[in-house]
Protein backbone atom coordinates (compact mmCIF):
# COMPACT_ATOMS: atom_id res chain seq x y z
CA UNK A 1 0.00 0.00 0.00
CA UNK A 2 1.10 3.50 -0.64
CA UNK A 3 0.22 6.65 0.82
CA UNK A 4 0.92 9.78 -1.19
CA UNK A 5 0.05 13.19 0.64
CA UNK A 6 1.33 16.58 -0.66
CA UNK A 7 5.39 16.88 0.13
CA UNK A 8 7.38 14.68 1.90
CA UNK A 9 7.87 16.83 4.65
CA UNK A 10 4.25 16.84 5.35
CA UNK A 11 4.08 12.77 5.03
CA UNK A 12 6.59 12.35 7.73
CA UNK A 13 5.10 14.63 10.25
CA UNK A 14 1.60 13.06 9.08
CA UNK A 15 3.14 9.41 10.03
CA UNK A 16 4.92 10.66 12.97
CA UNK A 17 1.82 12.07 14.58
CA UNK A 18 -1.14 10.17 13.37
CA UNK A 19 -0.82 7.06 11.14
CA UNK A 20 1.66 5.65 13.40
CA UNK A 21 0.43 5.91 16.51
CA UNK A 22 -3.25 5.07 14.95
CA UNK A 23 -1.22 1.74 13.65
CA UNK A 24 0.32 1.50 17.39
CA UNK A 25 -2.75 1.24 19.13
CA UNK A 26 -4.90 -0.94 17.08
CA UNK A 27 -4.34 -4.72 18.37
CA UNK A 28 -5.20 -6.44 15.09
CA UNK A 29 -2.51 -4.23 12.70
CA UNK A 30 0.10 -4.18 15.69
CA UNK A 31 -0.01 -8.05 15.85
CA UNK A 32 1.34 -7.74 11.76
CA UNK A 33 4.30 -5.40 12.90
CA UNK A 34 7.15 -7.09 12.02
CA UNK A 35 9.84 -8.81 14.47
CA UNK A 36 12.66 -7.28 13.17
CA UNK A 37 12.18 -3.80 14.62
CA UNK A 38 14.53 -2.28 11.44
CA UNK A 39 11.54 -3.02 9.23
CA UNK A 40 9.77 -0.87 10.69
CA UNK A 41 10.20 2.73 10.10
CA UNK A 42 9.11 5.84 10.36
CA UNK A 43 7.56 6.24 6.63
CA UNK A 44 7.83 2.53 5.63
CA UNK A 45 6.32 -0.56 7.69
CA UNK A 46 7.15 -4.43 5.90
CA UNK A 47 4.29 -5.86 7.97
CA UNK A 48 4.67 -9.94 8.90
CA UNK A 49 2.25 -10.94 6.64
CA UNK A 50 4.59 -9.28 3.63
CA UNK A 51 2.33 -6.25 2.68
CA UNK A 52 4.31 -3.32 2.83
CA UNK A 53 3.40 0.35 3.90
CA UNK A 54 4.34 3.39 2.74
CA UNK A 55 3.67 7.08 3.15
CA UNK A 56 5.38 9.17 1.16
CA UNK A 57 5.46 12.57 -0.73
CA UNK A 58 4.41 13.18 -4.58
CA UNK A 59 8.09 12.92 -6.43
CA UNK A 60 9.30 11.41 -9.59
CA UNK A 61 11.70 9.47 -7.37
CA UNK A 62 8.86 7.78 -5.13
CA UNK A 63 6.53 7.29 -7.96
CA UNK A 64 8.78 5.60 -9.85
CA UNK A 65 9.45 2.67 -8.05
CA UNK A 66 8.04 -0.82 -7.24
CA UNK A 67 4.53 -1.80 -7.87
CA UNK A 68 1.94 -1.59 -5.31
CA UNK A 69 -1.91 -3.39 -4.84
CA UNK A 70 -3.44 -0.06 -2.87
CA UNK A 71 -3.11 3.63 -3.37
CA UNK A 72 -3.97 6.42 -1.48
CA UNK A 73 -3.37 9.78 -3.05
CA UNK A 74 -4.11 12.90 -0.92
CA UNK A 75 -4.84 16.09 -1.87
CA UNK A 76 -3.98 16.18 -5.50
CA UNK A 77 -4.92 19.49 -6.20
CA UNK A 78 -1.52 20.59 -4.49
CA UNK A 79 0.64 17.88 -6.68
CA UNK A 80 3.09 19.04 -9.94
CA UNK A 81 1.33 18.47 -12.99
CA UNK A 82 1.92 14.69 -14.37
CA UNK A 83 2.27 13.34 -11.08
CA UNK A 84 -0.91 11.58 -10.37
CA UNK A 85 -0.41 9.50 -13.52
CA UNK A 86 3.14 8.31 -12.28
CA UNK A 87 1.21 7.33 -8.96
CA UNK A 88 -1.74 5.51 -10.76
CA UNK A 89 1.52 3.63 -13.37
CA UNK A 90 2.36 1.96 -9.71
CA UNK A 91 -0.79 -0.01 -9.79
CA UNK A 92 -0.58 -1.20 -13.16
CA UNK A 93 0.34 -5.16 -12.84
CA UNK A 94 -2.51 -5.13 -10.22
CA UNK A 95 -4.67 -3.26 -12.11
CA UNK A 96 -4.99 -5.56 -14.87
CA UNK A 97 -6.19 -8.64 -12.90
CA UNK A 98 -8.45 -6.32 -11.28
CA UNK A 99 -7.17 -6.65 -7.98
CA UNK A 100 -6.12 -2.81 -7.29
CA UNK A 101 -7.29 -0.18 -5.33
CA UNK A 102 -7.52 3.47 -5.37
CA UNK A 103 -8.89 5.92 -3.31
CA UNK A 104 -8.23 9.95 -3.99
CA UNK A 105 -9.35 12.11 -1.46
CA UNK A 106 -9.04 15.62 -2.39
CA UNK A 107 -10.34 19.51 -2.11
CA UNK A 108 -11.00 20.69 -5.88
CA UNK A 109 -8.14 22.10 -7.57
CA UNK A 110 -8.02 24.69 -10.07
CA UNK A 111 -9.66 24.18 -14.07
CA UNK A 112 -7.17 21.96 -15.99
CA UNK A 113 -4.63 20.10 -13.14
CA UNK A 114 -4.49 16.78 -12.59
CA UNK A 115 -7.43 16.44 -10.22
CA UNK A 116 -9.49 18.31 -12.18
CA UNK A 117 -9.19 15.99 -15.13
CA UNK A 118 -9.75 13.46 -13.06
CA UNK A 119 -13.11 14.79 -11.78
CA UNK A 120 -14.30 15.44 -15.25
CA UNK A 121 -13.46 11.92 -16.91
CA UNK A 122 -15.94 10.25 -14.49
CA UNK A 123 -19.90 10.41 -14.46
CA UNK A 124 -20.06 13.65 -11.63
CA UNK A 125 -23.28 11.94 -10.32
CA UNK A 126 -24.70 12.26 -7.20
CA UNK A 127 -26.18 9.16 -5.38
CA UNK A 128 -29.43 9.57 -4.24
CA UNK A 129 -31.84 6.78 -2.68
CA UNK A 130 -35.88 6.79 -2.69
CA UNK A 131 -38.26 7.10 0.03
CA UNK A 132 -40.14 3.54 0.65
CA UNK A 133 -43.25 5.44 1.08
CA UNK A 134 -43.20 8.18 -1.31
CA UNK A 135 -41.23 6.90 -4.21
CA UNK A 136 -38.97 10.24 -4.81
CA UNK A 137 -35.55 10.56 -4.30
CA UNK A 138 -33.08 12.46 -2.31
CA UNK A 139 -29.40 13.03 -1.73
CA UNK A 140 -27.76 10.19 0.19
CA UNK A 141 -26.44 12.77 2.70
CA UNK A 142 -26.40 12.49 6.38
CA UNK A 143 -28.75 14.81 6.70
CA UNK A 144 -30.20 18.79 6.43
CA UNK A 145 -32.92 20.84 7.49
CA UNK A 146 -35.91 21.02 5.64
CA UNK A 147 -37.42 24.72 5.03
CA UNK A 148 -39.50 24.46 8.41
CA UNK A 149 -36.46 23.76 10.44
CA UNK A 150 -37.04 20.02 11.23
CA UNK A 151 -34.07 17.88 10.25
CA UNK A 152 -33.94 14.75 7.73
CA UNK A 153 -31.55 12.21 7.02
CA UNK A 154 -30.11 10.32 9.96
CA UNK A 155 -32.45 11.16 12.83
CA UNK A 156 -32.74 9.85 15.97
CA UNK A 157 -34.99 10.73 19.64
CA UNK A 158 -33.89 13.39 21.70
CA UNK A 159 -35.51 13.20 25.02
CA UNK A 160 -35.65 11.95 28.69
CA UNK A 161 -35.98 8.23 27.28
CA UNK A 162 -32.35 8.74 25.22
CA UNK A 163 -30.86 10.59 27.95
CA UNK A 164 -30.21 10.36 31.62
CA UNK A 165 -30.19 12.91 34.25
CA UNK A 166 -26.67 14.93 33.48
CA UNK A 167 -28.13 14.84 30.04
CA UNK A 168 -25.85 11.76 28.20
CA UNK A 169 -27.06 9.52 26.19
CA UNK A 170 -29.18 6.42 27.10
CA UNK A 171 -27.56 4.18 24.11
CA UNK A 172 -29.87 1.29 25.34
CA UNK A 173 -32.99 3.56 24.53
CA UNK A 174 -31.25 5.97 22.10
CA UNK A 175 -30.15 3.60 19.07
CA UNK A 176 -33.86 1.78 18.36
CA UNK A 177 -34.90 5.45 17.56
CA UNK A 178 -31.76 5.56 15.08
CA UNK A 179 -33.38 5.97 11.67
CA UNK A 180 -33.13 7.68 7.88
CA UNK A 181 -35.59 9.74 7.39
CA UNK A 182 -37.07 11.01 3.95
CA UNK A 183 -36.81 14.73 2.98
CA UNK A 184 -39.84 14.91 1.40
CA UNK A 185 -42.46 13.16 3.21
CA UNK A 186 -40.13 12.54 6.52
CA UNK A 187 -40.92 8.55 6.15
CA UNK A 188 -38.93 7.14 9.04
CA UNK A 189 -36.67 4.31 7.38
CA UNK A 190 -35.34 1.99 10.19
CA UNK A 191 -32.43 -0.21 9.78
Amino acid sequence: MLVTIQTDDIAKKHDETRLNPMLEHCPPVRALFPVNRNQKRIQEVLFSNGMPLYMQGPSIGNLQSQRIRYLRNEEIWMWPPGLRAEALGRIAGWEEIGMSKVYEPSQGGVEGDDFDLAWKAGSQEEWSVPCLKCGLYCEASWGGKRPDGSRWGIVWTDDERTRDKDGKWKLATLLPTVRWECLHCGHPHFF
